[in-house]
């Protein structure tokens, strides 16, 4: 009985760690997400600026 407690007890604290595994991963992926969309719109406005550069120069 008393093995089968303890095998119990390592089940639960597995699919606890599971879980905090699982938020941790989702934080990061949200994090990853965030920095991408701020990422591209960075790179657009760069690219913008220089296009706006490369047409004054023509004129």
């Amino acid at each position: 009985m008393h093995l089968r407690e303890q095998r119990v007890a390592e089940q639960q604290h597995q699919q606890q760690q599971q879980q905090k595994l699982n938020r941790l991963q989702q934080q990061l992926e949200h994090m990853l997400q965030q920095q991408q969309a701020d990422f591209l719109v960075k790179q657009q406005q760069v690219e913008k600026q220089l296009q706006e550069a490369a047409t004054s120069r023509l004129h």
